[in-house]
C-alpha cells in the first residue's frame, strides 16, 4: 500500500512539473502587471544563434517573420554592408554590448516584408487597459547607396485573446515610424551614434486591452531596391 501511494504521488508530481514547463513556454509573452509599470527591451543581453519565435533567450515575447517565413537563426552584425534577408542582432566594435534588433529583408521590391514583434499579455486582474505609452529607438546600422529614396520602418499593433502571428488579423497603425537619415553612399554605420538614430514616443488610447488578453506591437520594414540595415533598441511599454 505504501508503496502504490509512493508511486501515485510521483506521478502526480511529475503531471503537475511537466504541465508547469509547458505553461512556460506557451506563456513566454511578456506581461503587464500593474498600470503604471513599465516594461522593457533594450536587447543588451540577446546573444546570435537559435532563433525561436516567442522563447529566444533574454528576448522571450519576440517574433520575427521575412516574407512570411520564421527566420530559425539570429545573426550577429558588428560591422558590415550586407543583403541577405536574415534577423540580425546588431552592435558596433566600440560599444559591443549595446545591441539592437531588425531584420533585412529580400524577395520582391515594393512588396515583401520583415516584421519583428512584441507580444503583451494583460495580466493586470479584471482590469481593462485603455491606454500605452510606447517609446522605442530607430537606429541605422549601414546604408546603401539608393539615389535619394529613404527607407521606414514603421510601428502597427493587433490585439487579441492571444496574438502569435505577425501576417494574421487585423493590424493598425500606431503612426510612428524611423526614417533612414543616410542614404547617398554604401557604408557600414554605428547605430549608437546620434546621427544615425532617433527616438519616438507614441501614446496608444482607447485601445481597451481586457484582462487576460494581448496585444503584439510590429515594426514593419519593406523590401528597396537598395535596402538599408535597420533596427530597433530601448523599446519601453506603459
Amino acid at each position: 500500500m505504501n508503496l502504490f501511494k509512493t508511486f501515485k504521488f510521483q506521478i502526480t508530481m511529475l503531471t503537475l512539473l511537466l504541465g508547469f514547463f509547458a505553461s512556460n513556454q506557451v506563456e513566454a509573452q511578456t506581461s503587464i502587471t500593474a498600470l503604471g509599470t513599465s516594461v522593457s527591451q533594450n536587447f543588451n543581453s540577446v546573444a546570435a544563434g537559435t532563433w525561436t519565435n516567442n522563447t529566444t533567450p533574454n528576448a522571450q515575447g519576440w517574433y520575427s517573420t521575412i516574407n512570411g517565413t520564421n527566420p530559425g537563426t539570429l545573426y550577429a552584425n558588428t560591422g558590415s554592408v550586407t543583403t541577405s534577408g536574415r534577423i540580425y542582432v546588431y552592435a558596433s566594435a566600440g560599444t559591443p554590448g549595446d545591441k539592437a534588433l531588425g531584420v533585412i529583408v529580400s524577395g520582391t521590391t515594393g512588396a515583401s516584408h520583415g516584421y519583428v514583434g512584441w507580444r503583451l499579455k494583460n495580466a493586470v486582474p479584471a482590469t481593462v487597459i485603455k491606454s500605452l505609452r510606447i517609446t522605442w529607438t530607430g537606429e541605422q546600422w549601414a546604408s546603401n547607396a539608393s539615389g535619394g529614396a529613404n527607407q521606414y520602418l514603421y510601428l502597427y499593433y493587433s490585439k487579441g485573446t492571444t496574438v502569435t502571428s505577425l501576417t494574421a488579423g487585423s493590424w493598425f497603425t500606431c503612426s510612428s515610424n524611423f526614417q533612414a537619415p543616410k542614404y547617398s553612399s554604401t557604408s557600414v554605420l554605428d547605430g549608437n551614434l546620434a546621427a544615425n538614430r532617433s527616438t519616438q514616443t507614441l501614446i496608444l488610447t482607447d485601445i481597451n486591452i481586457a484582462a487576460n488578453t494581448e496585444i503584439m506591437l510590429r515594426w514593419d520594414l519593406l523590401k528597396y531596391a537598395n535596402f538599408h540595415q535597420m533596427g530597433i533598441d530601448d523599446v519601453t511599454v506603459t
